[in-house]
């Protein structure tokens, strides 16, 4: 059973699409809200944010902040500008490695 976003949750969650979408050009706003939002947070904790609202705030302010953008649709990947694209059904170990050089670079 899907639970329904708060209003304050709403309201987050949107303020950050709309961040991502003007910084990075992605345009995930006609996603639907409750999958993205877990797949948001499981990043901010990642990132050590806390909440959506900690997440924007690093997104917009570190340009080191690594941007890995996987996608089924090959032809929408030519006008995305992130370091790390890969086309699914995408080479695992590619993916690891690109993570592990990734993480050890933010770690410096």
């Amino acid at each position: 059973m899907v639970v329904p976003l708060g209003q304050s949750e709403t309201i987050e969650l949107e303020l950050l699409l709309e961040a991502i979408h003007r910084r990075y050009g992605f345009d995930f706003r006609d996603y639907t809200a409750a999958p993205l939002r877990r797949r948001l947070l499981r990043r901010a904790l990642t990132e050590g944010a806390e909440s959506l609202s900690e997440l924007q705030g690093l997104l917009l302010r570190d340009p080191a902040l690594p941007i890995i953008v996987m996608s089924a649709y090959p032809e929408a990947l030519h006008r995305i500008h992130a370091q790390h694209v890969f086309e699914k059904p995408f080479p695992t170990g590619r993916l690891l490695d690109t993570l592990e050089r990734v993480h050890a670079e933010k770690r410096r």
